[in-house]
């Protein structure tokens, strides 16, 4: 009595199979880190819309933020890259295609190797993929162009001598290494992954290793660089660790009365904000969904995510990110 239950769901509890086994009726919030995450969800489990809130993963901006290291315009990043969904041979072979024209471009792969990973190891798939993975760069004239490192505490550091990051998973709840090399300048190359686009920036998303060489070659010109790593490091920093736990805090603070909230309905596939309670600097549901402060100024539709709010007439309500924080 008087306990609170909040659970906090990524995508791959979608695939698990003990969705249906869990007493919702027992759960207040349920907390969502993406919003093709939560739509997924609430597609399955309609009666808990009232109870549903987005807030991201945090990453720490701070940390993140220092200086690119000459020349870093022309390596790309890869951090993580098992198992073999990380996809790491498109890394591989959007390399291969960008030293045809500058034989400066450098992969830079940072994580575990396959074989530290005991269960993925197990997986003759993997085992297999990994070896042929492996075969095809030593052939290749990129060969030396290819640099592993371990995994380790030292991002941060790592990520000084990235201009790019890429993302070139067969699909991904939200990717906090795309977040992360954001926040650090890095300007991400994202495959275009189920969800991507509520994320990050539209015009970072690829459909083809032609696509991805043709973006970063846009890119790594020096002037046109800068202006797109201040741009990424904006964009980061709605996922701040600062941010994140101020709506920690509000979530916490709510009593987590049912169905007070009614975050995101999902309507004709898309994600909607209504409110049922007024909230202290949102949008009410009787002047309209708070869409309109949706947009992000040259970058198309982002849906940022919703936090709770106490509300003035108790209980608890939601409200949208406020717009200085876009």
């Amino acid at each position: 009595p008087g306990q609170r239950l909040l659970v906090r769901f990524h995508r791959q509890e979608l695939e698990t199979p003990f969705l249906s086994r869990v007493a919702w009726e027992n759960v207040d919030r349920i907390i969502f880190i993406a919003p093709w995450v939560m739509k997924r969800f609430l597609e399955m489990f309609p009666a808990m819309r009232g109870r549903a809130v987005l807030i991201y993963n945090a990453i720490d901006c701070d940390s993140l933020a220092m200086e690119k290291l000459p020349g870093a315009e022309f390596n790309l990043g890869l951090l993580g890259y098992c198992p073999r969904l990380k996809a790491p041979h498109l890394a591989f072979e959007i390399l291969a295609r960008l030293r045809q024209f500058d034989r400066r471009y450098t992969l830079f792969v940072k994580g575990k190797q396959p074989e530290q990973l005991e269960w993925l190891w197990k997986r003759p798939e993997e085992r297999r993929y990994y070896q042929e993975l492996r075969a095809k760069i030593d052939g290749s004239p990129c060969s030396n162009s290819v640099i592993f490192e371990a995994h380790g505490g030292d991002v941060p550091v790592w990520l000084t001598k990235v201009g790019f990051i890429l993302s070139t998973s067969d699909y991904e709840g939200s990717h906090q290494a795309v977040a992360e090399g954001m926040a650090s300048g890095a300007i991400p190359l994202i495959r275009d992954w189920h969800g991507a686009e509520d994320l990050y920036p539209p015009q970072c998303i690829f459909t083809s290793v032609e696509q991805a060489v043709d973006l970063m070659r846009k890119w790594n010109r020096q002037e046109r660089f800068e202006l797109e790593a201040s741009f990424c490091r904006a964009w980061a920093k709605r996922f701040d660790l600062k941010m994140i736990v101020e709506d920690y805090k509000d979530l916490f603070d709510c009593p987590l009365r049912p169905g007070l909230a009614s975050p995101v309905a999902v309507e004709d596939g898309e994600l909607r904000a209504h409110f049922e309670t007024p909230a202290r600097g949102g949008f009410n549901s009787s002047t309209g969904t708070a869409w309109e402060a949706f947009q992000t100024p040259g970058a198309g539709l982002f849906v940022p995510g919703l936090v709770a709010k106490p509300s003035d007439q108790g209980g608890c309500s939601t409200a949208p990110y406020p717009q200085e924080r876009l």
